[in-house]
């Protein structure tokens, strides 16, 4: 099974947010200009030979704000629609790093959050002990009752084996310690 976050959500949802940032920073510069704070700017830049009114400097703040604030949203829908899992009879597959299931202790869902709620989505965190990292988080799982029923399904599976393969081996020891 293989899970990725959703691109369009993601993508909408960044943007969404971006939009409102910048409304908040255009109101806040806005307010600025009327209050004559960027005037007070302006006739510092002047007092260093510079001719910049004060609509020039909120057009900058405004323009600087929009390209940072487009830049944030689009490196984090990078980050996150790069990531993928697959999950495997004996492995959990974290973007080209295996974690087997031997070493997964514990998984906690999380659903709060209002990106989570706006989304419908849901985040999966896997507790690790015996690897490098001690907690891998899949993050904007659509239908994470659904993929966590199926994951635990999986682990239970996996040791289901493992015990019985352990078992077994062990049986066949005390057979050959007998003889």
């Amino acid at each position: 099974m293989k899970i990725e976050p959703n691109k369009k959500k993601l993508l909408l949802f960044n943007l969404s947010k971006a939009f409102v940032i910048l409304l908040f920073i255009t109101g806040g510069a806005v307010a600025f200009k009327f209050a004559g704070i960027l005037n007070i700017f302006a006739e510092t830049f002047e007092s260093f030979g510079l001719e910049i009114s004060a609509n020039k400097i909120l057009f900058g703040i405004i323009l600087a704000a929009g390209a940072v604030i487009i830049v944030m949203a689009a490196f984090k829908y990078i980050t996150i629609t790069s990531k993928k899992y697959m999950f495997y009879n004996n492995k959990l597959d974290d973007n080209g790093k295996d974690i087997p299931y031997k070493n997964i202790l514990k998984i906690n869902l999380n659903k709060s959050g209002i990106e989570n709620k706006i989304l419908k989505t849901g985040s999966m965190s896997i507790e690790l002990t015996g690897m490098e990292e001690n907690k891998v988080t899949i993050d904007y799982v659509e239908n994470i009752d659904q993929v966590s029923n199926y994951f635990q399904s999986m682990l239970r599976n996996f040791k289901v084996r493992l015990y019985s393969q352990i078992s077994t081996q062990q049986k066949i020891g005390k057979t050959l310690d007998k003889l």
